[in-house]
């Protein structure tokens, strides 16, 4: 079990917090344009690869417009640490999460 801050779209854009027990596939994002700033993004189905366009759960996704991606796999939320949505997107919500097998 681990604790971080993840991005959710969908809740975000309902501004609210994602429930305990949501599972999701976990991404790694990395900015390179921006000094390398990274945050992690949830999404609702396997991310696909940016020349092969095949779904990876775990891995290299690749590199496009400067972005790099590597999946993380799945994960489960655990607990919600945060205590209301975040005001912008990349601000996202702090969770302890698990990985699901």
């Amino acid at each position: 079990m681990k604790t971080a801050t993840v991005c959710f779209s969908e809740f975000w854009s309902n501004n609210s917090l994602p429930p305990v027990g949501h599972e999701f596939y976990m991404v790694d994002m990395t900015f390179n344009n921006y000094g390398g700033e990274t945050r992690l993004e949830a999404f609702d189905e396997p991310q696909r690869t940016n020349m092969s366009h095949e779904p990876r759960v775990e891995g290299w996704l690749g590199e496009t417009d400067n972005i790099n991606k590597q999946a993380l796999g799945k994960w489960r939320i655990v607990e919600v640490l945060s205590k209301r949505a975040p005001q912008y997107y990349n601000q996202g919500v702090k969770v302890k999460i698990e990985k699901v097998p």
